[in-house]
């Protein structure tokens, strides 16, 4: 894998890490507030999520399995699904 590449791959995991902490850290704080949120920012948030999630999820397969090993990517299909 080529430095830029790792350091983009780096780069969103660790965008990724922060954004999940900080999600979980807002809805406890919700939670330990007893602060209700409508259906209607829950159905946005969904979207969001889906929005982010399903193209992230697309290029896993790309990122983590080097093209030159066909077992490799047959048991990370296997155990990524």
């Amino acid at each position: 894998m080529s430095q830029t590449l790792f350091r983009i791959y780096q780069g969103a995991g660790q965008f990724s890490r922060a954004t999940t902490a900080l999600t979980v850290l807002l809805f406890a704080g919700l939670q330990f507030f007893s602060t209700e949120v409508s259906i209607k920012a829950q159905v946005v948030l969904a979207i969001i999520a889906l929005a982010i999630g399903i193209p992230h999820g697309a290029i896993d397969h790309l990122i983590t399995i080097p093209r030159d090993s066909t077992k490799r990517f047959v048991a990370f299909i296997v155990i990524y699904t």
